[in-house]
C-alpha cells in the first residue's frame, strides 16, 4: 500500500509540473506571474488511495515550491480552511512575488480543510490580484469538486476573458468522480485557452498538454459525440449531511438508497451513490438513504410526467482518521501493516458502535460524543473522544505512544509476550517487528521439545528494542 500511495502522489506532482513545464521553459515573457488557488474545503479530507486528500495535496504543492523557477512570481490563495460554511473564506496566503519555498510550504501543511468551496469568487479575486501586477498572468487552480457557493466559475472565467484581462487558467481536477464538477472545471480552462488535467491521469494526458502548449495547435478536433438519449425519470434524491450542508456528490457503494411504497416494507427500487435518480411509477413513497451509521429518510409523492427531488439530511458529520507513533518522524497510517479502530459511543463503552481497517478509515456518525480507538499490531493502542454536528467534516487523528519491538528465535515453535504474569499476545511467526506500549515484558519462547525460555525486555516510547532468542 506503501509504494503505491507514493506512486499516486508522484503523480499528482506530475500532474502539478506538466502544467507549469511548458510556461517555466518561456520563462517570464510569456508566462508572466502565477496565482495558484488551491482548495482547502471540508471535502479535502476525504480518502483516495489510503491517504486523504490534504496531505496528498501538501506533499504535491511541497514538491512544485521546490522546483519552482527563482525567475517567476508565483502568489498562493487557498479557500475553505478557515471557517465552516462561509463562502467568503478565501485568503490570499501570499501575494505575487518572489516565493521562499520552505515557508510557504510549512504555511500549506498547516491548512485545516473546513468550508466550502468558493470556486468563481476565488478566480475573480485572484484576476484582480494578477491584474494590478499589469504582467501577462496565469491562474493555477486545483480543486476536487464542484462550486457550493452559487457562483458559476465558468461564467467568471470567460468574462474576465472577454472584458481583456490577460490571464490563462490551467486547472487540476484532484479525484474528480462527479462529471458535472469534471465538466465545469474543464469549462474554466477551455475559455481561457488553459489546458484541464486529471490528477490521477497525468501521464496518460502528458501529450494532450504539450498539444495544447504548441503554437502550431496540433490536429484538428474530432466531431463532437452525438447527444446521449433523454431518459424521462420520475424520481431524483439528494443527500446531505445537514440541512446547511451542499449535496454530497460521487459514488460509493457506502451510500444506499431504498424506495418503498408508503405503508409497504417491500422495496421498490434503489441504488448505490451521493444521488439518486430513478424512473418509479406514480405513487406514494417513502425514500430512505444508509450512510455509515447514519440513516435519513423523506416521503416523496409521484406523479406522471414529472420530477420529484427530494432531500433527504443526515444530521451526520463524516470523520476521518489518520494515526503517528511517536518517536518515528512523519510516520502515518498508510506507512504500516496492521491497524484496527473502533469508535464507541461516549456513553458506553461495552460494545463499539462501528469499526474499520482500512489504514485511513472514514465513519459517517450522527450528532453525538463518541470515542475513537486505533490499535497496531494488537499491542499498541491510543483513543480520543470527539464531538460530531451536524455537517461537520472531522480529522480526528490519533498518535501512538509506543516503541518497537524486533525479535528472532529461530527454531522456535510459538512465541508469546507476557506482562504482569498475563500472556498479551500469542505471535506465529519466530520473527517480526510489532509496535508495543511502553512497559515492561516478558519474551517467552516454546520449542517442540524441552523446555521454554523466558527473556525480560523493556519497551520504551520511541525506541526501538531488539531480542534474539537461540536455543
Amino acid at each position: 500500500m506503501f509504494s503505491f500511495n507514493i506512486k499516486y502522489l508522484r503523480r499528482f506532482c506530475l500532474a502539478l509540473s506538466l502544467l507549469i513545464s511548458p510556461l517555466s521553459a518561456r520563462a517570464d515573457e510569456a508566462a508572466g506571474d502565477t496565482m495558484m488557488i488551491l482548495d482547502a474545503s471540508g471535502s479535502m479530507w476525504g480518502v483516495v488511495n489510503g491517504e486523504t486528500k490534504i496531505a496528498g495535496a501538501r506533499t504535491a504543492v511541497r514538491g512544485l515550491l521546490e522546483a519552482w523557477p527563482a525567475s517567476r512570481k508565483l502568489g498562493l490563495m487557498a479557500y475553505g480552511h478557515r471557517r465552516k460554511g462561509d463562502c467568503g473564506d478565501i485568503e490570499t496566503i501570499a501575494p505575487i512575488g518572489t516565493i521562499d519555498a520552505a515557508a510557504l510550504a510549512a504555511t500549506v501543511d498547516k491548512l485545516n480543510p473546513k468550508g466550502k468551496t468558493p470556486i468563481a469568487d476565488s478566480i475573480t479575486k485572484a484576476a484582480g490580484e494578477l491584474k494590478s501586477t499589469e504582467a501577462k498572468a496565469t491562474i493555477l487552480l486545483v480543486s476536487d469538486g464542484i462550486e457550493t457557493c452559487g457562483g458559476d466559475p465558468c461564467a467568471v472565467a470567460k468574462a474576465l476573458e472577454e472584458s481583456g484581462v490577460d490571464f490563462t487558467a490551467h486547472v487540476i481536477g484532484f479525484d474528480i468522480t462527479d462529471p458535472n464538477a469534471k465538466a465545469q472545471l474543464q469549462c474554466i480552462a477551455d475559455v481561457t485557452g488553459g489546458v484541464y488535467r486529471d490528477a490521477a491521469d497525468a501521464a496518460g494526458l502528458a501529450d494532450a498538454l504539450k498539444e495544447t502548449a504548441s503554437a502550431s495547435g496540433g490536429a484538428p478536433k474530432e466531431p463532437p459525440a452525438a447527444a446521449p438519449e433523454v431518459v424521462e425519470n420520475t424520481l431524483r434524491g439528494n443527500l446531505r449531511l445537514s440541512a446547511d450542508s451542499d449535496p454530497l456528490v460521487g459514488y460509493s457503494t457506502a451510500i444506499s438508497w431504498h424506495v418503498k411504497r408508503s405503508g409497504s416494507d417491500e422495496e421498490v427500487d434503489g441504488g448505490v451513490g451521493a444521488s439518486f435518480l430513478k424512473f418509479v411509477e406514480p405513487g406514494d413513497y417513502i425514500v430512505s438513504v444508509d450512510y455509515g451509521n447514519a440513516v435519513g429518510e423523506a416521503p416523496a409523492k409521484i406523479e406522471a410526467g414529472k420530477l420529484t427531488t427530494v432531500d433527504i439530511v443526515l444530521n451526520a458529520g463524516r470523520v476521518v482518521s489518520e494515526a503517528a507513533q511517536a518517536g518515528i518522524p512523519g510516520s502515518a497510517s498508510h506507512d504500516w501493516g496492521q491497524l484496527s479502530w473502533n469508535v464507541y459511543k461516549a456513553d458506553d463503552r461495552t460494545a463499539y458502535l462501528t469499526y474499520s481497517f482500512d489504514p485511513v478509515p472514514t465513519f459517517v456518525l450522527p450528532e453525538g460524543d463518541y470515542v475513537l480507538t486505533v490499535t497496531k499490531d494488537e499491542l499498541a493502542k491510543a483513543e480520543k473522544p470527539f464531538t460530531v454536528k451536524a455537517g461537520d467534516e472531522l480529522n480526528v487523528g490519533l498518535e501512538l505512544v509506543a516503541g518497537t519491538f524486533k525479535f528472532s528465535a529461530p527454531g522456535s515453535y510459538i512465541v508469546q509476550i507476557r506482562q504482569n504474569g498475563q500472556d498479551v499476545a500469542s505471535l506465529n511467526e519466530v520473527e517480526g517487528e510489532k509496535a508495543m506500549t511502553p512497559g515492561d515484558y516478558v519474551f517467552v519462547v516454546s520449542y517442540a521439545e524441552g523446555e521454554p525460555i523466558e527473556r525480560p525486555f523493556t519497551i520504551k516510547e520511541g525506541e526501538t528494542t531488539e531480542l534474539t532468542v537461540t536455543k
